[in-house]
């Protein structure tokens, strides 16, 4: 995949306060120093993890659209698609349009399904995709464990700065821990979905991604609320043969499902509804150990 950055991010994940309160420091000798190692460290994070910290555009050519329709793109998490644009044999282009487009942009990687599919007169990167990726456009959207890895590498560069021959350093390119911290990503909390959106003519679904956060209750105690992690769009398919699954006591009637990708099980159910009828998500781990989930839209009986 070849990618062009097109819109610089306009802040860092880091502040400038944050890195000298992790270091202890108090003047300003190494301000300069410091902010360079800041912008190295999350450029080392997000090429080693192709994430994007803070809101940047970005340009993916590609030669063609696959056959299905589904482009992989390997930047997360995607906000927006800006456009997709064609380039005929003389290289005259041709913006795409994208109704009806479905981006699954919180997974790795994400996924974008155009549901107009164009043949580029350019044997090479005759596709252009313009995307927007990032948390958010500041450092407090940016989740802590990633921000926590990157203190680490800007303290482990500042500390060793000009003192060791890159050969003769105890540690590579990164501190002990570093590794696990960028790993601990925020969807490998345990997240439950519901349904805001379910077009069953267009076999789509917009789902919003919870996690559990307790809240005060008034009483000396604690309640259960749902914050909005996420939302994506995704694909609903008929299931090729109906048939019957049972859950417990329950029997429901298996109708489509939905190819997902997560890092952690999903835990609750989540609600489907259209009209009076009302469906029921399963979900279980693929036994490829891939992180691919298999969630299936079951029609409850009765119902």
């Amino acid at each position: 995949m070849t990618y062009a950055l097109i819109v610089a991010p306009s802040a860092e994940a880091l502040t400038l306060a944050e890195a000298k309160a992790h270091l202890r420091l108090d003047g300003s000798e190494e301000d300069g120093l410091l902010t360079a190692l800041i912008r190295t460290a999350r450029e080392h994070l997000e090429r080693s993890l192709d994430l994007c910290l803070i809101a940047q555009g970005w340009r993916h050519y590609l030669d063609s659209i696959p056959e299905d329709g589904v482009i992989q793109l390997a930047k997360s998490p995607i906000q927006a698609i800006e456009s997709v644009t064609v380039y005929d044999g003389a290289g005259t282009p041709r913006l795409l349009s994208l109704d009806g487009h479905v981006l699954d942009g919180v997974t790795r990687p994400a996924r974008l399904f155009l549901r107009q599919r164009e043949v580029a007169g350019r044997a090479i990167n005759g596709i252009e995709i313009d995307l927007r990726a990032g948390f958010g456009t500041t450092g407090a959207e940016v989740p802590d464990v990633l921000k926590r890895a990157m203190l680490m590498h800007v303290a482990q560069m500042f500390e060793l700065r000009g003192v060791l021959a890159a050969d003769a350093q105890p540690a590579a390119d990164v501190p002990t821990g570093y590794e696990r911290a960028r790993r601990a990503l925020p969807d490998a909390e345990a997240l439950t979905m519901r349904s805001v959106f379910f077009d069953p003519g267009q076999m789509t679904a917009r789902l919003e991604l919870m996690a559990p956060v307790e809240t005060p209750d008034g009483q000396g105690g604690a309640a259960i609320a749902y914050e909005v992690k996420a939302s994506l769009w995704a694909r609903i398919e008929p299931v090729s043969e109906i048939r019957e699954e049972r859950a417990g006591s329950e029997i429901f009637t298996l109708t489509h499902r939905i190819w997902l990708r997560f890092r952690t099980d999903i835990r609750a159910g989540m609600q489907l509804r259209k009209g009076m009828r009302s469906f029921a998500i399963r979900a279980w781990r693929d036994p490829d150990e891939t992180g691919r989930y298999l969630v299936c839209l079951c029609e409850e009986e009765g119902r």
